[in-house]
């Protein structure tokens, strides 16, 4: 009786110790959810430009915004736009172009992917975009995912000044977060015009904040 009693304390002892080590450990820190789809918009609300016949407008998947990010890492700074279709648009046979710009602080800057009529398609960084030159555009890299509808524009993080002073303890805030697809289109009978989406967000994005786009 003796030896089943022992038994049965040394387990009990056994468990508590075991309690109170496990409470003793500090549980790590739960990771912050990825932010995803920072900006939405209706599929099929693309529209003409100001002062054009909606009627006349060419149905333009390849320029109807669905939904855009924006995200930064330790080594890049990328945008991504997704849209309705990415298969060929002859919409956009004169070319088109798809931005995502935000503002830190109150300096607007944006990542832009272009196409042409005669030339092939490029993307830029735009660090200033009121400052009313091009000096200060750079060239960044794009990737076109017909399969995913989605345009990813990227330059390296220290392409943009203002992400210098930014870390994880201190970040910058991305704000006003928009994105506007734009084209040249031709028409028979010579009408040119412009058709264009754009979508807006009233978030915030904090830099370094984990996302669901890859590759930053």
């Amino acid at each position: 009786m003796a030896r089943t009693t022992w038994i049965g304390v040394a387990a009990l002892n056994c468990v508590i110790s075991g309690i109170g080590y496990a409470d003793a450990s500090p549980r790590p820190p739960a990771r912050p959810s990825p932010v995803c789809q920072q900006i939405l918009d209706h599929a099929g609300d693309a529209q003409p430009l100001a002062g054009l016949n909606p009627a006349s407008a060419p149905q333009a998947p390849s320029l109807d915004v669905t939904s855009a990010d924006i995200a930064s890492g330790t080594h890049r700074l990328t945008a991504v736009i997704r849209v309705s279709s990415l298969a060929p648009d002859p919409s956009t046979t004169l070319g088109s172009a798809y931005t995502l710009s935000w503002t830190i602080g109150g300096t607007k800057q944006s990542l832009t992917y272009r196409t042409f009529a005669d030339s092939p398609p490029d993307a830029v960084f735009d660090s200033d975009t009121d400052s009313g030159t091009i000096l200060d555009l750079l060239p960044a890299q794009f990737s076109v995912d017909p399969s995913t509808k989605q345009i990813a524009i990227s330059v390296t993080r220290k392409s943009d000044i203002l992400l210098k002073n930014s870390s994880a303890k201190a970040p910058v805030k991305f704000g006003a977060l928009k994105v506007n697809t734009y084209a040249g289109v031709a028409r028979q009978g010579g009408t040119t015009y412009s058709g264009y989406d754009t979508a807006e967000s009233g978030r915030t994005y904090s830099d370094l904040a984990p996302t669901c786009v890859k590759g930053t």
